[in-house]
């Protein structure tokens, strides 16, 4: 059965589809994920160390991904919810009209990122995973039921931590 949020949306006009796929993609957001790396390497070369730039491509690809599936998540929470109902066009849910696909992402992605880290947890350290497993707990815990706690006005400090000291210093562990 087709969404109705999709029906709505699949009549615009090129113009319009594309504008709503820019904003269903937030690629701005994707800094989040890219900022903890670009801080280790930082460090790491103020430090002098020799950084693992095989280990710097496959961790930013990871944590890419993961943030994927944080947004995909979101949008699928956000449609069962009801909350994007008329105000979000740019849903990714509403984009392509089918939630069970979307969700079929998501996992997908959850489940690569996953797998990228833990890769480079066995070439480094395996506190990257449990660090990164924290982060994407924290980002379940500001988006997933039953907790939703980035509308309880938890989201920014969520975020904070997640992308802040946890990312960081799996970045700092994975790269050096």
């Amino acid at each position: 059965m087709q969404n109705p949020e999709f029906a709505k949306f699949s009549h615009s006009s090129k113009k319009q589809r594309r504008l709503l796929w820019k904003a269903a993609l937030k690629l701005p957001i994707y800094s989040v994920s890219i900022m903890p790396v670009l801080i280790a390497i930082g460090w790491s070369t103020g430090e002098g160390l020799v950084i693992k730039w095989d280990q710097v491509i496959i961790f930013l690809f990871g944590a890419i991904i993961l943030l994927l599936w944080e947004n995909l998540s979101n949008d699928i929470f956000d449609s069962e919810t009801g909350v994007d109902e008329g105000n979000k066009p740019h849903s990714i849910v509403s984009l392509i009209g089918n939630k069970y696909f979307v969700s079929l992402m998501a996992t997908g992605s959850l489940l690569i990122g996953l797998v990228l880290i833990i890769f480079i947890s066995l070439k480094s350290s395996f506190n990257v995973f449990f660090l990164v497993l924290s982060s994407c707990l924290l980002g379940y815990l500001y988006q997933g039921p039953p907790f939703r706690l980035g509308y309880k006005g938890l989201g920014e400090p969520l975020c904070w931590i997640a992308f802040g000291p946890l990312a960081t210093a799996a970045a700092l562990i994975a790269i050096s």
